[in-house]
């Protein structure tokens, strides 16, 4: 009589700790914003996602060392070009900054304590446009 309480007390137990793992595995990537510009493909952008996913700061970094110490810039990997893409343009009613909740690199680096420094040199938000500047 005992062991069928324990076997029912497992098994309830096991099924809990599904139930909460399965929540906390939905609520590990972050929901980014969208992009302004859109890849041909679906595949593509899958591709690019998985690749920023994983290497985007080892991208950045070699990048900036080949920019900085070396001289090369070229715009693959840019941070222009993630800016230019996930920040949305600055209007006269919302300018996104990269200390807000809602900036594209801040809904990751928040949610896993990663300090951003990129932004004390570089620019968080694409350049305004006269469109986006008059009513």
């Amino acid at each position: 009589m005992m062991t069928k309480w324990r076997y029912l007390l497992a098994l309830m137990l096991s099924l809990l700790l599904l139930a909460c793992s399965h929540e906390q595995e939905s609520t590990l990537t972050p929901t980014l914003m969208a992009a302004q510009k859109q890849f041909e493909t679906v595949e593509q952008r899958d591709l690019h996602i998985a690749e920023m996913r994983t290497n985007h700061m080892n991208l950045l970094k070699h990048k900036r060392d080949r920019t900085v110490y070396q001289g090369i810039r070229t715009p693959k990997h840019s941070l222009n070009g993630c800016i230019d893409c996930h920040v949305p343009v600055p209007t006269v009613n919302k300018t996104v900054k990269h200390t807000d909740s809602e900036h594209f690199c801040m809904t990751c680096h928040v949610e896993l304590a990663v300090k951003i420094d990129c932004f004390q040199c570089h620019a968080d938000r694409p350049p305004v446009s006269e469109k986006a500047v008059k009513p």
